[in-house]
């Protein structure tokens, strides 16, 4: 379809599925009616969308925070629609960290979205200061009394030798407010280096005991003979749980509510209503890190699909952008896994205090779990599938880093693949372009694999062994990865592994 200014939105009929082209985003008002995700407004003509559309640059009008080190991140913090490596964000979605951690979303990190998680903490730096990761606010339908439910990610990338905390509690990080408050429930996932996807399930049931929990009902009673001194904790008193500030002497005598009063002063700077259920046990779900020393490699971990399923009644709900929304869409025939390698000599780790991480190996395609003979010559290999029966077609592999006409006869032979055929791409060794296999890639929408100046192109740095993977359908591309073996931040492996 060519670009027409005047047209805001078209509707994918093969997709079931509007797509908001040049008309504004609108995510405060209006309010949408139940069943409705979009409409147009017929004064202004303007397409409303409940939802941001997950098209290549949907996003990029948000506007971006440069970092430090001059990637881009998301930007002011009083818009985040995913929060940003500053803390805060937009309900129910939120960042909690200290400094030298850095938790953002970032375009072609998710495994089946296009945007996923980035949790990253630089090399070398000291445990003091590395404390945070992704703090999410569950939904009220998630809590409801006796259903099981199921919280589930996918997640790829390196802990820096460490485990990755997982649990749900009233607050990320001091969860019992130092009044005792007990957590729902805690997981951790065990120290990984892999660029491959992994699962992480976690299966809990909402209690009563919990939801109903009164705050302070396990801490003693307030004595006018005592004088409370020491750490955090809680006492009742008339109805309320006080909690004591770590340090400061309460005044013999003198009850927790007068001393209250002078917060300058008191050895009680916190208050609670002992009511059941005041203080939500079930109020936050931390996926993250603790401190930590960092080695020369830091962490670099992407988490993706983060669903929480009620398993009593069959409902699940992802998370998507700010929100939680209802996910019933049916699961995809096709499983398509690609693996796109790259030589690079460097170790993973080493006195340079940059993480060559290890991006060699053989290339692999796996089509429903069975592997396609793809060979390992430099270059890219093409394999074609024919949709309807997931029959391979075609494979060839092209030295695109080493001759031109290989470049020129792989964009031929891409410009023939018509709708009904799936197509893989995947690198070995190294990869190049030349002008005509940059414009048949930039006419399937490719955002890697163009020589163009992007911080997101494979090309890009001073490095020489780029990782691709691409999956796409006739002449549009689905999804692709990969990186420059010389980026020190946002390090990504040509993998994917997507159901089409």
């Amino acid at each position: 379809m060519a670009k027409d200014s005047e047209v805001k939105s078209i509707f994918v009929k093969k997709e079931s599925n509007f797509i908001n082209q040049w008309g504004e985003f609108n995510e405060n008002s209006p309010v949408l009616a139940t069943g409705v995700t979009a409409r147009l407004d017929a004064i202004t003509n303007d397409f409303h969308i409940l939802n941001l559309e997950e098209t290549e640059d949907a996003l990029d009008d948000i506007g971006w925070h440069i970092n430090d080190d001059g990637r881009r991140w998301w930007s002011d913090q009083n818009n985040q629609v995913f929060g940003t490596e500053n803390t805060s964000g937009v309900y129910p979605w939120n960042v909690y960290k200290q400094t030298h951690i850095y938790t953002t979303a970032r375009k072609y990190a998710g495994k089946d979205s296009l945007y996923g998680m980035h949790i990253f903490r630089y090399p070398n730096i000291d445990q003091s200061s590395t404390w945070g990761g992704l703090r999410l606010y569950p939904p009220a339908s998630s809590k409801l009394s006796g259903n099981k439910y199921r919280l589930s990610f996918d997640y790829r990338g390196y802990s820096g030798g460490y485990h990755m905390d997982v649990y749900q509690n009233y607050e990320v990080g001091w969860g019992n407010i130092g009044i005792n408050l007990p957590g729902a429930w805690s997981s951790s996932v065990a120290p990984f280096d892999t660029w491959d996807w992994q699962r992480f399930e976690k299966e809990f049931e909402i209690s009563d005991e919990l939801l109903n929990f009164i705050p302070g009902q396990n801490t003693p009673e307030w004595s006018p003979s005592e004088e409370y001194s020491g750490s955090y904790y809680g006492i009742q008193y008339n109805g309320y749980v006080y909690r004591h500030h770590s340090g400061r002497t309460s005044q013999r005598g003198v009850t927790p509510e007068e001393e209250y009063a002078n917060q300058s002063t008191s050895a009680w700077t916190a208050r609670y209503p002992q009511i059941p259920g005041y203080l939500d046990i079930y109020r936050q779900i931390k996926i993250g890190f603790t401190y930590h020393n960092q080695n020369d490699r830091g962490t670099h971990v992407y988490i993706d699909n983060i669903h929480l399923t009620n398993i009593t009644t069959n409902e699940r709900f992802k998370f998507n952008d700010n929100k939680w929304e209802a996910d019933n869409l049916s699961e995809e025939t096709t499983h398509i896994l690609a693996h796109g390698t790259g030589y690079v000599s460097q170790p993973q780790s080493g006195n340079t205090g940059v993480d060559k991480f290890n991006n060699g190996g053989s290339r692999l395609v796996s089509i429903n779990g069975t592997s396609v003979s793809v060979g390992n010559g430099r270059g890219l290999n093409l394999t074609i599938i024919r949709e309807s029966d997931s029959a391979v077609t075609f494979t060839q592999t092209y030295d695109t880093y080493g001759t031109d006409s290989h470049r020129n006869n792989l964009a031929d032979k891409l410009q023939t693949i018509t709708d009904d055929y799936l197509w893989v791409l995947t690198s070995f060794d190294a990869v190049g372009s030349n002008s005509t296999l940059n414009l048949q890639m930039k006419n399937m929408k490719s955002k890697l694999h163009l020589q163009d100046g992007s911080e997101h192109c494979i090309f890009s740095g001073s490095g020489v062994r780029h990782t691709y993977a691409a999956i796409g359908r006739g002449q549009t591309i689905i999804k692709e990865d990969g990186a420059n073996a010389d980026d020190p931040v946002y390090k990504r492996m040509g993998v994917i592994d997507i159901r089409i």
